[in-house]
């Protein structure tokens, strides 16, 4: 038995050890990634306090449903498989893969190297199948439909490569394939980094979730790329530092940033033919519109459901935003400013309101649930949720009725956005705040609910 346990130990030192022996020497290109460290040591700190951060936010949100925001808990009510799988995987990808990108720890503990890429494969795979599903419910349309979608899809092919080449014992396209790789996986970090910035800007939330979905994982795939190209110049002409080709990528990115923003502010200003010039005279009545389907469509909410508090204990009076933004005057993304609010600000709340619009699609199928007034095959549209597992749906007559969802195969999800009317009592302002996330001063800690009802 112990001759048996000391031939296993030197047979695993032996392997460890044969890696290099045992493979192809790397090119003058690739020892410099095998000797040079990916990033500093502050930036690898950074990335790792981040996304260990991140990981365990996602763990939080999958082991305690009362840390879900209202759209979490919808994932979880209609495709709960998804999104435990999307979760927990990407959970253990963030934390795994920055540790795979410390050049002493893939020197000195190989086997712990080795183990730790395994599980973080295993949670990429996981992650990628349940983004994948939760890309074709995602809020906002086809922008965030495609956007979540493309990334979940290169996310999984680039684990793929990267566990190919390493199995294959090419490591210098294994490392590349692994930056690229954690580029994509540190979108969960990037994502909650531009969300909260956009809101402190005043942009309305849609746009600006529809923007992020691409915007959380393409700048990242960029500085992957340049860090891998930076890093191949360099071991060829080691005596440019900076290189030509990074000042090349700067000038390009800063170009194309230039050229979003000035298509995005020529698509601000209004046309020409609208201008008006005081002149005195009262303005003159605007002309009959030759044909009614021309004339631009005001978006009107489809249903408003007032009073709610969606979360889990959830009250209205004082509360500390996470998240400030603009006050406005109606529940509605377009109705007229009254003024700002503060991240971290005291408010007085007091009512609320769901937004829904536009309404789901779902299809009725055999169930004890079903309503009498409602056949299996009929197309409603889900127009809110009013329960655990329980939505309220329209008939094509115009009918509503509660629907459990066991009687519901579900087309499209309803659109909804929670606005609450607040007094921000610093500077006296009152209004309508489309809401993020909140510290309720008047909420209990979690497992009061039941105490409280």
């Amino acid at each position: 038995m112990g001759h048996g346990r000391a031939r296993q130990r030197y047979r695993s030192r032996r392997d460890a050890q044969g890696i290099r022996r045992d493979r192809a020497p790397l090119p003058g290109v690739d020892q410099a990634l095998e000797r040079g460290v990916l990033m500093s040591r502050f930036g690898w700190w950074v990335m790792t306090v981040l996304a260990l951060l991140i990981a365990a936010y996602a763990m939080g949100v999958l082991f305690m449903p009362v840390m879900r925001p209202p759209f979490l808990q919808q994932r979880f009510l209609i495709v709960p498989l998804a999104a435990y799988l999307h979760l927990g995987g990407s959970g253990i990808a963030l934390a795994m893969g920055a540790f795979q990108h410390n050049s002493r720890l893939r020197s000195r503990r190989i086997d712990l190297h080795r183990w730790m890429g395994r599980t973080y494969v295993v949670g990429v795979l996981l992650g990628g199948v349940g983004a994948l599903a939760l890309a074709t419910i995602s809020q906002y349309g086809l922008p965030t439909h495609v956007g979540f979608g493309l990334l979940a899809t290169l996310w999984l092919f680039s684990t793929g490569m990267a566990y190919r080449y390493i199995r294959t014992g090419n490591q210098a396209m294994h490392r590349r394939w692994m930056i690229r790789s954690y580029a994509l996986t540190f979108a969960a970090v990037t994502l909650r980094i531009y969300l909260p910035l956009s809101q402190v800007a005043g942009i309305p939330f849609e746009p600006a979730y529809q923007t992020i979905s691409w915007l959380c994982w393409v700048p990242n795939l960029v500085v992957a790329e340049w860090v891998i190209l930076r890093q191949r110049v360099e071991a060829l002409l080691p005596q440019l530092r900076p290189t030509a080709v990074s000042c090349l990528l700067v000038s390009l990115l800063g170009a194309a940033l230039a050229a979003c923003g000035g298509q995005t502010a020529q698509k601000s200003q209004p046309p020409a033919d609208t201008e008006t010039v005081d002149s005195g005279a009262p303005p003159a009545a605007p002309p009959l519109a030759a044909n009614p389907a021309q004339e631009p469509e005001t978006p009107v909410a489809e249903y408003v459901v007032r009073g709610v508090c969606p979360y889990e204990c959830c009250k209205y009076g004082n509360w500390t935003l996470l998240d400030g933004g603009v006050l406005r005057s109606e529940p509605n993304p377009d109705a007229d400013s009254v003024g700002q609010v503060a991240s971290g600000a005291a408010v007085q709340t007091d009512e609320g309101a769901m937004v829904l619009h536009p309404p789901g699609i779902a299809v009725v199928v055999p169930d004890t649930s079903k309503p009498a007034g409602l056949a299996v095959g009929d197309t409603v549209d889900v127009i809110t949720y009013t329960g655990a597992k329980v939505a309220r749906v329209r008939s094509q007559g115009g009918q509503e009725s509660d629907v459990g969802w066991g009687a519901l195969r579900m087309m499209r999800e309803p659109l909804q956005r929670w606005w609450v009317h607040m007094t921000d009592p610093a500077t006296g302002q009152t209004g309508w705040l489309q809401m993020g996330g909140v510290r309720s001063q008047t909420v209990g800690a979690p497992g009061s609910c039941s105490k409280n009802k």
